[in-house]
């Protein structure tokens, strides 16, 4: 008996999922596998016993649990910016493959980050103040708010981490302009930046603001 899941559930990369199972005879060890439209995907798990339960982080690997990176390329790819649907949970003897059990039939697909604020192009003075507004779906863990030069290659700086996900708004104050600007090569003054909202359990997941916003001197 297995169960990991209800029949047209949606569940998200970096969402941690119990997987429970039973059996009732002696079938040895089993592997777990994630089957998408009736055909093995991955293994998730080679070797655990007959009767059990396994916490599977959606998006990761073992070697990469509880980092901020998405180590699963294949399911993210797969998932092609919106959901993949059809994919169900295999338990299956190790020594008698033919012998196996699978749940129903599941969803998974890619949290969103909306930023909605800052916008408007504005512009900001050393110790000013710049409100930041988000709203996520489907998201497992903090965000990391991120002042982003477009184009530059990497966050030009980090404004605060480890921000409670359902915090949905906080107030910047840009102070101590330019000593604070992580990283920084040049001024911070008048060069367009964006706000990235990012998620600290799988930095493939992230949100920009649409416009751009100005330090002034």
């Amino acid at each position: 008996m297995l169960t990991p899941a209800s029949s047209g559930t949606t569940h998200f990369i970096t969402e941690p999922l119990t997987i429970n199972w039973t059996s009732t005879a002696d079938i040895g060890n089993v592997r777990i596998k994630l089957m998408r439209d009736g055909s093995e995907f991955e293994t998730l798990a080679s070797n655990e016993p007959r009767t059990g339960s396994f916490l599977w982080r959606i998006g990761y690997s073992d070697s990469t649990l509880g980092s901020s990176a998405c180590s699963d390329a294949a399911l993210i790819g797969a998932l092609g910016g919106g959901a993949a649907r059809r994919f169900q949970i295999r338990i299956e003897s190790r020594s008698h493959p033919e012998i196996f059990g699978e749940g129903p039939e599941f969803n998974i697909s890619m949290p969103t980050i909306t930023v909605t604020q800052p916008s408007g192009n504005p512009r900001i003075g050393c110790g000013g103040t710049l409100g930041i507004v988000w709203e996520s779906s489907g998201l497992w863990g903090d965000i990391n708010l991120e002042a982003w030069r477009p184009g530059g290659g990497g966050p030009y700086h980090v404004i605060q981490e480890n921000i409670d996900r359902f915090l949905g708004h906080y107030d910047w104050r840009v102070w101590g302009c330019p000593s604070v600007w992580e990283g920084s090569l040049d001024e911070p003054y008048n060069i367009d930046l964006k706000i990235r909202v990012r998620s600290t359990s799988c930095h493939d997941v992230y949100g920009e603001s649409t416009g751009t916003f100005r330090v002034t001197d």
